[in-house]
């Protein structure tokens, strides 16, 4: 039981957290939306334009702002969760980049950054995709104080997580996260960042 509301928006991975979510029953309480865009035009058409990477921090902190949004337009509750995935999976195509998975989830008070890479001769499409469910899922149970689920670490190149707290605005700036490292723990100084409102 809990009072927080999810609302979810992921692509090119977590595909199954959606799926996680919904077959709790009474998740109706708790689900407010689940989306998947995955088509160049959904994407184009759920940001408003294609983003200069389809798979960055960036990217993923743009759809879980677009779903904490939605969430407060759906429901007013002060307990939103708005989480944002995307990222690359074992594909039939040869791609230069790392198998990984970038997750945000927002709340009013804090937003959590997280950043998993995958060994690609390890693990299959699904259980990259199955490993990013878990993770994200980890994620709304700590915002919610549920006790997190034990997750293998058998594929799982690295995990990274950082959290910025106290926000004091619902607008960030999502320059600067580019690099999940240049994130220290005292998140966003108002000193150093241009804050803009989220379109």
């Amino acid at each position: 039981e809990t009072d927080f509301k999810i609302a979810l928006i992921s692509a090119g991975i977590g595909s199954g957290l959606h799926q996680l979510l919904w077959q709790v029953p009474g998740a109706s309480n708790t689900l407010l939306t689940c989306e998947f865009p995955y088509h160049e035009g959904a994407i184009k058409k759920e940001l408003g334009s294609i983003p200069s990477k389809y798979i960055s921090m960036d990217t993923a902190l743009k759809y879980a702002n677009l779903a904490y949004f939605k969430g407060l337009s759906i429901n007013l509750s002060p307990s939103i969760i708005g989480v944002g995935v995307t990222g690359a999976a074992v594909s039939s195509r040869k791609r230069k980049g790392p198998d990984h998975a970038l997750i945000v989830v927002k709340t009013s008070k804090q937003i959590i950054f997280t950043h998993i890479t995958f060994d690609k001769d390890k693990l299959s499409r699904i259980e990259q995709s199955e490993i990013c469910d878990l993770f994200a899922l980890n994620l709304i149970f700590k915002i919610a104080g549920i006790s997190p689920l034990t997750i293998p670490s058998y594929g799982i190149n690295s995990f990274s997580c950082e959290i910025e707290k106290e926000l004091t605005t619902n607008f960030i700036n999502f320059s600067y996260l580019e690099n999940l490292n240049y994130l220290n723990e005292n998140g966003v100084d108002p000193n150093q960042h241009i804050l803009f409102p989220v379109t």
